[in-house]
Parts: C-alpha cells; structure tokens; sequence
C-alpha cells in the first residue's frame, strides 16, 4: 500500500530534487516535495483519493548570477476518483482534476497563475513490484498577463 498512490491509507511521502546547471548553466535548485495522500471513502465501491504537492524550494544562480531565492512554491492539488479493487486483472485505475494554486512566496518560485486539467493513475502491483504511471496536464485559467 505505501507505494500505490491511491492506496486506501494515509501516507506523507517526502521527495527531495536536485537540479543541475539552470540558468546560465552554474544554477542549481533543491525542491523538498511534501506529499500527503489522504483517502475518503466515498461509499463501499469508490474512494476519493487526495494528493497534495508542496514544494519547497531554494535556487541559487538561476535568476542572475550570485542571486538566491528561497521559499514556498506553487502548490498542486490531486483529486483521483478510484474504485475499492484492483480490476480483474489487477490494475488500479484513477482519474479526476488536478489544481494549480499560485502559493509561491516569491515570484520567482512560482507561475503566479491558477490552472486546472486532467489527472490520471494507471498502477499495478505483483510479484513485489509496483510499475505504472501518474499523469496530469494542467492549463492556465487565470492570473499574472505575462507568460512564463
């Protein structure tokens, strides 16, 4: 359960990344993701699966050079609409909308946009292996003129 998405268990997953030569290539960025799912049970054959992704970020170099930011960037929440079992032949299927909500603390950390699109999990798990794929796309439906 603790590597299936949208499992029915409450999980705080913590993702840290590290990216390499941004800007004029000698930037770099450590983004934490912080991650808690949290499942409701919607009646005895659905559940209603939440994701949240808040980033946590520092940069240095990326922006101009010698110049550092700092702080909360925009968060991304999931909603995954999943059936109790696995289907017959053992795949865990969910879909539902995702949410962009312009929560940076520095404009530089963030779209300072709202957005909003399609999410999707497709995940199978046997033999102690768990393989699939979690995708969204989001669109931009209000916020800052300029684009990014």
């Amino acid at each position: 359960k603790l590597s299936n998405p949208v499992s029915s268990l409450i999980s705080f997953p913590i993702q840290t990344n590290f990216d390499m030569r941004m800007g004029d290539g000698h930037g770099w960025r450590m983004t934490m993701n912080i991650q808690p799912v949290i499942p409701v049970a919607l009646n005895p054959r659905w559940n209603l699966i939440s994701r949240t992704i808040i980033p946590i970020i520092h940069q240095t170099n990326v922006t101009a050079p010698r110049a550092s930011q700092s702080g909360l960037g925009d968060i991304t929440q999931s909603l995954f609409f999943t059936p109790k079992t696995p289907t017959s032949n053992g795949w865990v299927i969910g879909v539902g909308p995702a949410f962009l909500i312009p929560t940076a603390t520095d404009d530089l950390l963030g779209t300072e946009k709202w957005g909003i699109g399609p999410t999707a999990v497709l995940l199978k798990q046997e033999h102690g292996w768990s393989y699939g794929a979690l995708v969204n796309h989001i669109w931009s439906v209000a916020g800052e003129g300029s684009e990014r």
